[in-house]
């Protein structure tokens, strides 16, 4: 999809499943607590890539990580809202490998998924954030990035071990 220098960003596949999963599993371990192991992670994501095409995953690849294993992750969850003006993408896990971080890998899958929303005609691009966890880091580097706040986000589980 995209290149920069040693960084190459591009869409995954169901071949990517467990490059996914495994990344994935290390995300909810660094800010929470995986729910599921890393397999399983892997098979809710080949399960997703075989859908309706609204889930998508860019990966970032660089030569500070073993070949073949990716520096960085960034899904999204396509939906529409009325609201929204229409289409609009969530992303939902964003992890760089702490290796990587420091690096300008988060703020080039930003930009290729503002690309790929372009392409696609999407409204906008959304995520959740909390500025308490990691001391604002996060909440910081997606003011930095272009995005501002838009409210309270409110859940009601209907599983014991759902997200």
């Amino acid at each position: 999809m995209a290149s920069d220098g040693t960084v190459t960003i591009r869409l995954a596949g169901s071949d990517d499943a467990p490059a996914v999963g495994g990344m994935t599993y290390r995300l909810l371990q660094e800010i929470d607590t995986a729910r599921y192991s890393a397999g399983d992670y892997a098979e809710t994501a080949r399960t997703l890539f075989e859908g309706a095409g609204d889930f998508l995953v860019l990966l970032a690849f660089s030569d500070r990580v073993q070949a073949g294993n990716p520096a960085g992750m960034l899904t999204i969850s396509v939906s529409s809202a009325l609201y929204a003006g229409g289409r609009y993408a969530e992303i939902q896990e964003f992890f760089v490998d702490d290796t990587c971080r420091g690096l300008g890998i988060g703020k080039r899958l930003l930009a290729a998924a503002e690309a790929l929303a372009r392409e696609r005609d999407w409204e906008r691009l959304q995520l959740h954030v909390s500025r308490e966890r990691d001391g604002g880091r996060s909440y910081d580097f997606y003011r930095r990035n272009g995005f501002e706040e838009s409210g309270t986000t409110m859940r009601y589980r209907l599983t014991s071990a759902a997200g």
